[in-house]
């Protein structure tokens, strides 16, 4: 079926998940007079924390994968000052089911239903010149059926495919951060294989390496401290270790890749597929949505969809660089309200950045202060050696 990029065939229900300048609405899209159940992300790009190359690359790479296990595109569309992207209907992200069910991890069956899935959609991405570069536990999705997909392109990114190209580019969630991109180096696909052993490691304790400290504070634990290990309490498999231990090398060409790492015996744990659709259901009883809530920003949203004030470009090959018609603003035009305060994530990481140069530099005159001073012991020998 094709979704049609006509906003007034949309209907927001209810709010199901929040960012800086994203809302994503769970809703319903009209076709025949039958209304088909889909996800709605809706990013106003007066406040978004990404540029227009960003948003345009996210629904560029969206359109172009086509796998089971990475969440697709069905439209895209600007409608006044939204982008909006129609995706299906997931059920749950992975992290909010691992912080409802399981807070202090997972046991590996499910770890490797779960996570099996994933690294498919990593393995597929990398083999077609991609790297994710936020790979999280809340960009993995769940549906109703048990398998889980990959989500969130926003810092996507094309690298050359069959090369070694790398990128530089300081982004990424700081807690799965690779220590190449925390210590602000080039990267390349390797980084993704880091960030997937975090969420290992996650899955399996319950919490992240680091939670605990402020971001700045976490990045330079990453860069300085050898990678995080699982804990001896817990009864891991071998298996399961060597897993782990095969993505968190510090060095990126030591960590193996994602085809490599589909080969490992660690797989062979993985559930049956009913194991996770009862997981679903114990999740779905334990969280079912208040009555209302979120009502103002369901109303809103649907204010603007059926709207007839709009820019009026669609499909997924939108382009900003189009000239827009004039439309007079009126006062009341409604504008979807904001949840929570636009997060500090990219001053944070911009403070990072500048902090780890000073540690480098910090470093190097440490380095040429300790060469001096055994330069001064050395003239000083010479000297005694002479006055003796």
């Amino acid at each position: 079926m094709q979704y049609e990029a006509s906003p007034n065939r949309y209907e927001v229900e209810q709010l199901i998940g929040q960012g800086a300048s994203a809302l994503v609405f769970k809703g319903t899209y009209e076709n025949n007079n039958v209304k088909h159940p889909v996800a709605i992300k809706t990013i106003n790009l007066d406040k978004a924390s990404q540029n227009i190359e960003q948003l345009q690359q996210e629904t560029k790479l969206l359109a172009m994968c086509n796998h089971p296990n990475i969440c697709p595109l069905y439209q895209s569309m600007v409608h006044q000052q939204y982008l909006w992207l129609i995706m299906p209907e997931l059920q749950v992200s992975i992290l909010d089911l691992l912080k409802t069910l399981q807070p202090i991890g997972f046991d590996e069956l499910i770890i490797a239903t779960i996570m099996y899935d994933v690294l498919q959609a990593i393995n597929y991405l990398h083999q077609n010149g991609q790297i994710h570069r936020d790979i999280k536990l809340s960009n993995f999705l769940m549906d109703s059926q048990g398998n889980t997909l990959l989500s969130d392109f926003g810092v996507a990114s094309f690298i050359r495919p069959f090369s070694n190209d790398i990128r530089s580019t300081f982004v990424g969630s700081p807690l799965y951060m690779a220590p190449e991109v925390a210590n602000n180096k080039p990267y390349n696909q390797a980084a993704d294989i880091w960030s997937f052993g975090i969420c290992l490691y996650q899955l399996s304790h319950g919490n992240l390496p680091h939670e605990n400290c402020q971001a700045m504070e976490a990045l330079l634990r990453v860069i300085q401290h050898e990678p995080p290990k699982i804990s001896s309490k817990r009864n891991f498999s071998k298996q399961f270790k060597e897993l782990i231990d095969a993505c968190l090398q510090k060095n990126p060409s030591e960590r193996l890749n994602a085809s490599q790492l589909l080969t490992m015996k660690f797989w062979t744990k993985r559930a049956d597929r009913q194991q996770l659709i009862d997981t679903l259901k114990e999740y779905q009883v334990m969280r079912q949505p208040k009555p209302n809530a979120f009502q103002e920003q369901v109303d809103t949203a649907n204010n603007i969809l059926q709207s007839k004030q709009s820019i009026g470009l669609s499909s997924s090959n939108w382009n900003f660089d189009e000239e827009d018609p004039v439309v007079e603003k009126k006062p009341e035009e409604p504008t979807l309200p904001q949840i929570i305060e636009e997060n500090d994530t990219d001053i944070v990481l911009s403070g990072v950045q500048k902090l780890v140069e000073e540690v480098k530099k910090l470093r190097e005159e440490n380095t040429k202060l300790k060469e001096e001073n055994e330069r001064f012991k050395d003239r000083l020998k010479m000297f005694m050696n002479q006055e003796e």
